[in-house]
């Protein structure tokens, strides 16, 4: 009987301690991770290109839309 004793107690010992349980230890946070993005240098290229694009586009609309002062030709006119 008295071994029961012995080890009721011991069970209820381990169980109740604060290494088993979790206890009132203070909890550790881990730090915040901090993802920074790189900086891209800055360059001249960025501008330079879509303005060449936007000029090259102007000079072709405008290039192509000039054959209004082409010459008329008169077909239902009959020869003599």
């Amino acid at each position: 009987m008295k071994s029961i004793t012995i080890s009721a107690s011991v069970a209820l010992l381990i169980t109740t301690t604060t290494a088993h349980a979790g206890g009132l230890a203070p909890t550790v946070a881990p730090e915040p991770v901090v993802i920074i993005a790189p900086e891209e240098p800055s360059s001249a290229a960025n501008i330079i290109v879509p303005i060449l694009v936007i000029a090259l586009i102007a000079l072709a609309a405008s290039s192509s839309g000039s054959d209004s002062e082409a010459p008329v030709v008169d077909t239902l006119r009959t020869p003599s």
